[in-house]
């Protein structure tokens, strides 16, 4: 609810932090309602903050549903941040669930 309000009121849905955006912290969070709540709104699904995607880090993090959530949205796979792409990342954390 506290996204929600947020972006009623005129929140910049893709402001980066020191922890990213907000679709890439509810991704590592693995909070889909907020993932699906952010892409309605128009959030950029492939932006790259020096935490990485939004799909690299809810790979990272072995979040099934939420890497579902995110490809069935168009987020790119092929995406090098950090010169790896979400697979790496998946790989890398040992997610199971990913790879």
């Amino acid at each position: 609810k506290m996204v929600e309000l947020l972006l009623e009121n005129g929140a910049d849905i893709n402001l980066a932090s020191e922890w990213g955006t907000v679709l890439q912290s509810a991704a590592y969070k693995n909070s889909k309602e907020t993932v699906e709540l952010l892409l309605e709104r128009g959030a950029n699904i492939n932006l790259d903050s020096y935490r990485g995607t939004a799909l690299q880090l809810a790979a990272s993090t072995n979040s099934k549903e939420t890497v579902e959530l995110l490809l069935e949205n168009g987020a790119d796979t092929n995406l090098a941040s950090k010169g790896s792409t979400a697979l790496q990342w998946a790989a890398s954390a040992n997610s199971k669930e990913i790879v």
